[in-house]
């Protein structure tokens, strides 16, 4: 069992394309095809089903992809012993919501630039929905999300931290000083909101809604920086996580309103998909913290 038709298998898998993985690998399709069709013969079974344009993994295919990543995991492991501290080199592909690429990529990024230079970094911008599906279609090999927790059973989740999220408002704002603010006080303020497919306004306008309240936006656009900006120019207030108000309001420029809402659990989180072989690159990006640091 020769592991170029292993690889094959496994980046076939991934594409859910024969014609994909053969571009990816730099393969004519008719030799991916022979490969497979050797590693079925060798095997004795079908590993993928055909139906129409599409492609997919049957169940003794489902069963060899284990099997085939722990090879490859092994092939890693004996490639080390002969080159010790061997760096990673390729392209790792990025796919990140907007907030998070304004506020948490670039520690991260330049670090990873500095110890391995042999990565090509390429970052995609979208939604979560979206990098989602972009996962799925291994268009991106992580993806940033900011959200409700993941259940999907198709996502591993490799780092997770829970965010808090705050009313940010105007510097030194006279609701920012009280102890127990109303909602209802802090509604009748001007509001200015992200883009309603966001996760902000979607569970922002759920847990209000949960209490017979709603909020009356003078203001939406996507970019919290506007945001932000528009907050410190005494224009209204925002629910925002504390990743994204953080340096303006340490700085002053911004002030928080001490309200929770108990039942709203946000998390960013990084994910792969399920089928995902874990690459040197990937790995090499999991071991730095969210600052840069060696985590």
């Amino acid at each position: 069992m020769e592991l170029r038709n292993i690889r094959s298998f496994v980046r076939i898998a991934e594409e859910k394309s024969f014609t994909r993985a053969a571009e990816k690998l730099n393969y004519a399709q008719s030799t991916v095809t022979a490969q497979i069709r050797q590693l079925e013969e060798e095997l004795g079974v079908l590993l993928f089903d055909r139906v129409g344009r599409q492609i997919y993994l049957t169940d003794a295919g489902r069963k060899f992809l284990d099997c085939a990543y722990d090879m490859l995991r092994l092939e890693e492991r004996a490639a080390r012993i002969g080159s010790p501290g061997r760096e990673p080199e390729g392209t790792l592909r990025i796919g990140l919501i907007q907030s998070l690429q304004n506020h948490l990529l670039l520690p991260r990024a330049i670090a990873f630039r500095r110890r391995y230079p042999k990565v090509s970094l390429v970052v995609e911008e979208a939604n979560s929905a979206k990098l989602v599906g972009m996962l799925g279609r291994n268009e991106i090999d992580l993806a940033y999300l900011f959200d409700t927790r993941v259940t999907d059973e198709n996502l591993v989740v490799m780092e997770e931290h829970e965010e808090s999220m705050y009313f940010a408002a105007p510097a030194d704002h006279p609701l920012s000083r009280e102890a127990a603010p109303r909602l209802e006080d802090i509604l009748a303020l001007p509001y200015l909101a992200t883009e309603e497919e966001l996760v902000n306004s979607r569970v922002l306008r759920q847990c209000l809604a949960d209490r017979g309240l709603r909020y009356h936006s003078t203001f939406q656009v996507g970019n919290p920086d506007v945001i932000l900006r528009m907050i410190a120019a005494g224009e209204g207030i925002s629910w925002l996580p504390r990743y994204v108000l953080a340096d303006m309001w340490e700085k002053g420029q911004i002030s928080v309103i001490d309200y929770q809402f108990p039942e709203a659990h946000l998390y960013r989180q990084i994910c792969r998909h399920r089928d995902k072989w874990v690459s040197d690159c990937m790995r090499a990006w999991m071991t730095l913290g969210p600052a840069g640091e060696k985590a």
